[in-house]
């Protein structure tokens, strides 16, 4: 509460960036946000809410976005966005284990959304789709598929008011950490840890791929991907290794030209 109590609101650039510093010291992390950067906007591991037990699901370093809402409790970041922050996710678990998720800040409360919403702009939650339930039910919609895990509330107290928050007290503080603390044992005690990453990884695959899908639509984009490909000799050699391994080898080769496919004789000759 001492840090939260130093923090000066009007030293900050925007309201979602004092929203973010003020997150990371309620749940006690650090705080990695840069204003006008893409990033995660805390970090720390899972020791933070299980301490010593942590050590059995090998202790991962947890990843939370923090956004703030005037109505409703939704996803708002945009494709390109969402494939930066799947990237920075995915280049973490190759060095460990990693758990994502977002802290939403709203006028009705602060919720929690395990791993990212891939699938649009703006949507609200409490519709089927995405709703918002008890920590106890977030187990049944960890398949390993990677679809949206509904949100969760921490804490009514704590509400956001457009430009800061109410009700921020050392009771409401306590409330968010301890319900974070439940959803995450109760996750990790009913769910098996590589189950989990595989499904947080299946999203974050799902959201680079929007990206993807959208730069290959525009020729000049696909373009200048593709002359980045060939450039990189570690990435060329990774999609013809693909290629290979999905049997679309003849599908591509079928749609060379005669001088393509000439040009590709004389090269492998």
């Amino acid at each position: 509460m001492l840090v939260i109590e130093r923090l000066d609101r009007g030293s900050f650039i925007s309201a979602t960036d004092y929203a973010e510093a003020v997150t990371a010291a309620i749940t006690g992390q650090r705080w990695e946000a840069v204003h006008g950067q893409q990033g995660y906007d805390t970090a720390s591991t899972l020791a933070r809410w299980l301490g010593k037990g942590a050590v059995n699901y090998g202790n991962p370093e947890t990843l939370f976005d923090a956004k703030t809402r005037k109505s409703g409790i939704g996803y708002s970041e945009k494709v390109p966005e969402r494939a930066s922050k799947a990237t920075d996710y995915l280049e973490r678990c190759e060095t460990g284990a990693a758990i994502n998720g977002v802290i939403f800040h709203t006028p009705h409360g602060v919720f929690f959304q395990l791993g990212m919403d891939h699938e649009s702009t703006t949507p609200q939650f409490r519709q089927r789709k995405r709703p918002v339930v008890r920590p106890d039910a977030l187990p049944r919609f960890i398949d390993g598929v990677g679809g949206i895990v509904p949100a969760v509330l921490l804490s009514s107290r704590m509400k956001w008011n457009g430009d800061g928050f109410d009700g921020l007290d050392e009771v409401a503080v306590q409330q968010v950490n301890w319900t974070l603390a439940v959803i995450l044992r109760t996750v990790l005690g009913e769910v098996d840890m590589q189950k989990l990453q595989k499904h947080l990884s299946e999203q974050a695959k799902k959201a680079i791929q929007q990206a993807a899908d959208k730069l290959l639509k525009n020729k000049t984009a696909r373009d200048i991907v593709f002359e980045e490909l060939a450039a990189n000799h570690k990435a060329l050699e990774a999609s013809l290794q693909n290629v290979l391994a999905t049997g679309k080898l003849a599908e591509f080769l079928a749609s060379l030209s005669p001088a393509e496919k000439e040009q590709l004789k004389t090269v492998l000759e």
